[in-house]
């Protein structure tokens, strides 16, 4: 019986995952993922993890916890290491509690790996402190998703004006909550925001008051903060920004995208995962190695899993021969002047039928995860091989620009064919 890590992934920027949690999804051999889990964090993932999505999408038929729970139990029994990965912290709204119970019950080891809360992440980002010496002494929070039942104390009318409220998933019944904070005697001129997409670059800050505020639902996440320490947004917030929001789609390594993040919001997604075939010492012994210079991190960890001496195999011919050097091999054939045999052993790239693939390209599943990225995103990029993915997703892209980064060919059409980041700026000046 392996053992099941819950995991929270934080409010969505990425960058705060903890230190811990990576060092487990490096490690994971499954992974258990809901819908608002940032994709780039996925890229962490040791090829060969299998994925399992059980996202719940806001007011749709989705996944019930019964059927997360069996999956969780079931993955447990076929694999060592399983990561669940939970927005936020597992314990706040996350039903990190519920899970931890039926893991419990079925005597499956786990732990508990905390995560930066929407509570706290999200008002910080946007710039407004939920406890403040002057203005607010404490915290009241609650969920939206039922009106009728809002789990809010009565307060006395003194104390009011001295608590924040923070309400998650109310988003969709803003007006329905306003009113009825106003019928439990807050005061109609209350302060109030909605974060929407927190923490993101192309996150979104609407203020106003309980009896009016400039905001129309849609399903981007959002989190309800009202108080008067919602009026510190003014002095310590980051203006909302017209971020355009670019998915890049990549297969081994990430283009360099790095000037394009303060202008743009830009996400990540690994498009295969690669798998090691079974080859031994002695299969791969004497025998050349015909490799794509973007596989060579792989092959290398092959070589080190398995214990095998770098002078075990014959030559290593790639297409770009300068990328062996940092492996200290400097006497290298080039792939352009080498002619594929049917003995070679070949790793990323097209050969001969008869001759062996050291490595699988496996594809991620596009399902609704992927679905909802693809349609929330102004520019799509497909690096290297992952432009093969575009004639599975074809309906999701009308209305779409697109771009193929690193090859060049006509399969496509309404679709530019870059070399690099500065042709892509080139292409969307004055959209």
């Amino acid at each position: 019986m392996g053992k099941v890590y819950l995991i929270g992934t934080g409010p969505g920027n990425s960058g705060l995952l903890t230190s811990m949690a990576i060092e487990i999804l490096k490690k994971a051999d499954v992974v258990v993922y809901d819908h608002l889990i940032n994709p780039e964090i996925m890229n962490e993932l040791k090829s060969g993890c299998k994925r399992i999505y059980v996202g719940k999408r806001p007011y749709k038929s989705t996944v019930r916890q019964n059927q997360i729970n069996k999956v969780l139990i079931d993955s447990a029994s076929k694999f060592n290491l399983v990561a669940r990965l939970k927005g936020g912290d597992p314990f706040l709204f996350g039903r990190g509690g519920e899970e931890a119970e039926v893991l419990f019950a079925h005597k499956i080891e786990y732990e508990l790996i905390p995560g930066i809360s929407s509570l706290t992440g999200v008002p910080e980002y946007a710039g407004i402190p939920l406890t403040h010496r002057e203005v607010s002494h404490g915290i009241i929070v609650a969920t939206g998703h039922n009106v009728e039942n809002l789990n809010i104390p009565v307060l006395e009318n003194k104390l009011k004006d001295t608590y924040t409220l923070v309400i998650f998933m109310g988003s969709k019944h803003l007006d329905m909550i306003r009113n009825k904070l106003i019928l439990m005697g807050f005061d109609k001129n209350t302060s109030m925001a909605v974060v929407e997409n927190g923490t993101y670059p192309h996150q979104k800050v609407y203020t106003g008051t309980l009896e009016k505020i400039n905001y129309e639902y849609n399903e981007y996440p959002a989190l309800l903060i009202i108080g008067k320490v919602v009026e510190y947004y003014g002095k310590f917030g980051v203006k909302n920004r017209n971020f355009k929001k670019i998915l890049i789609f990549y297969e081994i390594e990430k283009i360099d995208d790095d000037f394009l993040n303060s202008n743009f919001s830009v996400l990540n997604i690994r498009y295969s995962d690669i798998y090691y075939n079974k080859i031994d010492k002695k299969t791969i012994s004497g025998r050349n190695i015909v490799i794509n210079h973007r596989y060579l991190k792989h092959f290398f960890n092959f070589l080190r899993e398995n214990h095998i001496d770098l002078r075990n195999p014959g030559d290593i011919i790639t297409d770009k021969p300068e990328c062996l050097e940092k492996y200290g091999i400097f006497s290298h054939a080039d792939l352009s002047n080498y002619t594929v045999k049917d003995d070679d052993i070949l790793v990323g790239i097209d050969g001969h039928q008869d001759s062996i693939n050291m490595m699988t390209r496996k594809c991620i599943e596009i399902n609704d995860y992927i679905i909802d990225l693809i349609e929330q995103s102004d520019y799509l990029i497909f690096a290297d091989e992952s432009y093969k993915m575009i004639g599975q997703i074809e309906s999701l892209l009308k209305f779409k620009k697109i771009f193929i980064y690193g090859h060049q060919g006509n399969e496509y059409n309404s679709t530019f064919y870059i070399k690099d980041i500065s042709d892509f700026l080139s292409n969307i000046r004055g959209d």
